[in-house]
């Protein structure tokens, strides 16, 4: 993959589960800027599935520092979803976003930030 040139060139999302007391796995939504590595914290969900993908790419979309940044094409990179393709396009579409995926790839950009976070 080419080397980034421009902020939200290329954004990588990722969601990992937590045990918590109350209830139970809870699920973090991360985005990754790969030019300027800024974190987009996205959103908590119960369960992994689909709809909270596409929930949590809603999210990125309208994060106020995502979208006055936003002048360019971009690319997400998503570990899973490639089943609901279509439907991460239309919605990205009208961004001028595309979608990849590619989880060795987001788990590789995302190891820094696991690793920064087991200190907690």
């Amino acid at each position: 993959m080419k080397i980034t040139t421009r902020p939200l060139e290329r954004i990588y999302i990722t969601a990992f589960g937590k045990e918590t007391i109350e209830d139970g796995i809870v699920y973090t939504f991360l985005a990754l800027d790969d030019y300027s590595e800024y974190l987009f914290m996205l959103g908590t969900e119960r369960v992994l599935n689909e709809k909270t993908l596409l929930n949590n790419i809603t999210n990125l979309l309208n994060k106020k520092d995502f979208c006055k940044n936003l002048t360019n094409k971009f690319t997400l990179i998503l570990p899973f979803g490639n089943d609901i393709k279509n439907e991460i396009d239309t919605i990205i579409s009208s961004y001028n976003g595309n979608v990849i995926f590619d989880e060795k790839l987001v788990s590789k950009k995302f190891k820094p930030v696991f690793k920064v976070f087991k200190g907690f």
